[in-house]
């Protein structure tokens, strides 16, 4: 598929991640003999297995020794992208995603990924890609183009062992590791915090999952059962062992329709600066007011430069330096992000008083947009990030 395709593909997705709450959740298995599982009733008393389809290596690119490690479902179209990466880093050679037709099984080529050790692949609500490079850092990918963001990971991270820690993403759009030390990481520092996530408890998981109904699901490598996290119990139990699974690997599984990113929403995007790329703006956190978590990250900075956020309630397209203000009048400005940072800038919004002097309030969307100075030609201008909505809830 090409990038246009895939560009329009992920317009419609941030269209439904901002207009719908998740509805039922379906479990989906990346499994060994390239086979994907559909298990049916994994959420009750009898689970049991459908087999989606077997697919097959896109034609004249040779997966080699590579092996398939992370799976996403396309909630449009229904097609799976599947990570192609190596267990071991120094192959020479990129990571792939490839989209698989379930109908039919064949597969296409969608992006090369500059790491050749990559592990899980995970959607965020601005349909980033989130994976784990060589058990070292967090990586996020940009479906337009394959491009990459690297976050070490603490030294504090979970230790990976002789297999990956599998990840799942909150609905802050932080990675939850499940490893022989769970925790929550930082995307933008790569520090861990407290865990969300219950430890695996030596057991050999390949993938887990955070349902809508707060449950936390994970299925073991080999034999490839299914386990739930008891928390009465405050242990694993397996709900699923049917045997069909055994001898088939499990690499990774997804739980479709999760509600990362409910009321998020890209409005317009960054004008490259001299990175080659329009800087971006990424939000973490959920938009319930109550909650008062939303952080607002700007990347692909030119370099050490100073800036400060804006909001306003209404889009709009207004030439400004060398970029577009997305905000009509009036834009409200955070004048404490106003600060010397390198290529990369996080900032906390308080939402019990937004820069119009309110609260964010429900059943509202504000608009943000990162502002900062750039040189284009020699000479000093301004440029602009890409712009966010929330809508408050």
């Amino acid at each position: 598929m090409d990038t246009k395709h895939l560009a329009s593909t992920c317009l419609a997705l941030a269209v439904l991640a901002t207009s719908a709450m998740a509805q039922s959740q379906e479990l989906y298995t990346l499994s060994r003999f390239n086979t994907i599982w559909r298990i049916d009733g994994y959420d009750t008393a009898a689970p049991s297995p459908v087999l989606v389809t077997t697919w097959a290596p896109p034609t004249g690119t040779p997966i080699g020794g590579a092996s398939p490690l992370g799976l996403d479902r396309d909630p449009v179209t229904g097609e799976f992208l599947l990570l192609i990466g190596s267990w071991q880093g120094g192959t020479g050679t990129n990571a792939q995603i490839v989209r698989v037709d379930p109908m039919t099984g064949t597969s296409t080529l969608e992006l090369e990924v500059p790491h050749d050790s990559l592990f899980g692949l995970h959607r965020r609500w601005d349909n980033k890609f989130v994976s784990i490079d060589g058990r070292e850092s967090l990586v996020i990918i940009d479906p337009t183009d394959g491009s990459t963001t690297v976050t070490p990971l603490a030294s504090t991270a979970p230790d990976s062992g002789s297999l990956f820690n599998p990840f799942t993403l909150d609905l802050r759009g932080f990675p939850q590791i499940l490893g022989d030390t769970s925790g929550q990481v930082d995307p933008v520092t790569g520090a861990l915090q407290p865990a969300v996530i219950p430890d695996r408890s030596n057991l050999p998981f390949a993938g887990v999952a955070l349902a809508n109904s707060g449950d936390v699901y994970a299925a073991t490598v080999f034999p490839g059962d299914l386990y739930r996290f008891d928390e009465v119990a405050d242990q694993w139990q397996v709900i699923f062992d049917q045997g069909v699974f055994f001898m088939n690997n499990v690499y990774d599984f997804v739980l479709t329709e999760s509600e990362t990113g409910l009321g998020f929403g890209q409005v317009c995007e960054g004008t490259p600066n001299a990175t080659g790329r329009g800087a971006t703006l990424e939000l973490l956190g959920v938009s319930d007011v109550a909650a008062n978590d939303l952080r607002l990250i700007t990347r692909n900075l030119p370099g050490v430069t100073a800036g400060m956020y804006l909001m306003g309630s209404t889009a709009g397209a207004v030439p400004v330096g060398s970029g577009t203000l997305c905000i009509s009048p009036t834009v409200f400005r955070y004048t404490e992000t106003l600060s010397l940072v390198q290529d990369t800038f996080a900032f906390t919004a308080d939402l019990t008083m937004l820069p119009n002097g309110q609260p964010a309030m429900a059943n509202t969307t504000q608009i943000f947009q990162y502002w900062y100075r750039t040189v284009e030609g020699g000479m000093p201008s301004s440029n602009l990030s890409d712009a966010v909505s929330v809508s408050f809830r």
